[in-house]
Formats: structure tokens, C-alpha cells, sequence
């Protein structure tokens, strides 16, 4: 256990050190699901104002790039219910939210997209917070901030709950209980 940790985090070093920003797909033990999907090159599409968006508006667009190497856009998932999160690694309400967000994602996976952009920082920092609190969805690294600063991320956690037109349903600007993401979740059309 201690030498897979050993060889994951050098793997992790030579990629930083290398100057690449390769996406990595996670495999760790303890992980309630197979791992996190880490994402990167996260790219703003609407280059509108950062202002908070408000319930009732079109999420602000934006595409990252998969382990694959594939593109993919918020928008792209009009028809499905989405979670987007705004989190950090050194937040501590954002650690403390993290389980309850990965116990909705395993119970609403067919229906529900849960998306966690992470504010600011490079995958090697979040490849080791996933290690430190493992889940199964797909966390984004936002190394410019530019998509945290569209969503006008001020501070974190911050979570919109998105309808399946793409449309803001609704937004929390708190910690989260399993409870709260619930509600949310089922309350979005």
C-alpha cells in the first residue's frame, strides 16, 4: 500500500516536473467509487461579466478535456441535471462536504452530472486531495481561475444546482449536508 502510494505521488512529481498538465484518472483504495475523474485545460466559453449568475439564467458555458483526451462542455449536457461545485483544496467545509456530494452522486449517477471545479489550483494538488478524500465524479482543475471567476467564486464551497435546459435551479453558498444536495436535486426539471 505504502510503496503504490510512493510510486503514485513520483508519478504525480515527474508529470508537474515535467512541465505537462497530462489529465489523470485515479484509481485509489478506500474510494467509494472506481475514481475520481480529474479534468483539465478547463476553458470559459462565456465571456460575459463575473457576476453571481442568479436562478433562472443559462449557466455560464465553459468545456474541459477528459483523461481521453475529448472535450467536453457544460452545455453538452442540456437534458441532464447537473451539480456544479466550486470547491478548494485547502477548504475546510469544501473536505467536510465532499462525502455527502459523492453519496448524492452514487444515488442519482443515471440522472445527475456532478461537476466540482476546483478554484485556482493544479492537478497535482487536487490528484492529492483526492487521495486524502476520495470520490467518484469528475473534478475539474481551473488552474487560471477563469471559470471560478465567471461563477464569480468569491468563496467556497459554492454549488448550482442546474436544470436539464441548462438554466440555474437553484445555488448554495454553504457547506452542504447530504440532506440540502438532495433537496436541490430533486427539486431541479
Amino acid at each position: 500500500m505504502r510503496t503504490l502510494m510512493i510510486v503514485f505521488l513520483f508519478s504525480i512529481c515527474i508529470t508537474g516536473c515535467a512541465g505537462q498538465t497530462e489529465e489523470l484518472r485515479t484509481t485509489l483504495p478506500g474510494a467509494t467509487a472506481p475514481g475520481a475523474i480529474i479534468a483539465t485545460n478547463a476553458k470559459l466559453l462565456d465571456t460575459g461579466s463575473p457576476v453571481l449568475p442568479q436562478v433562472g439564467e443559462v449557466a455560464p458555458d465553459f468545456q474541459f478535456t477528459m483523461p481521453d483526451g475529448t472535450t467536453q462542455k457544460l452545455s453538452d449536457l442540456h437534458g441532464k441535471k447537473v451539480v456544479l461545485n466550486f470547491w478548494a483544496t485547502w477548504c475546510e467545509p469544501c473536505r467536510e462536504e465532499m462525502p455527502d456530494l459523492d453519496k448524492a452522486y452514487q444515488k442519482y449517477a443515471d440522472d445527475v452530472v456532478v461537476l466540482a471545479v476546483n478554484k485556482a489550483e493544479k492537478v497535482e494538488r487536487i490528484a492529492k486531495f483526492n487521495g486524502e478524500v476520495p470520490v467518484g465524479f469528475t473534478l475539474i482543475a481551473d488552474p487560471q481561475g477563469d471559470v471560478s471567476t465567471r461563477y464569480f467564486t468569491v468563496n467556497v464551497p459554492l454549488t448550482f444546482f442546474i436544470n436539464t435546459d441548462g438554466t440555474i435551479g437553484s445555488r448554495e453558498l454553504k457547506v452542504m449536508t447530504y440532506t440540502t444536495i438532495e433537496r436541490n436535486i430533486t427539486a431541479l426539471r
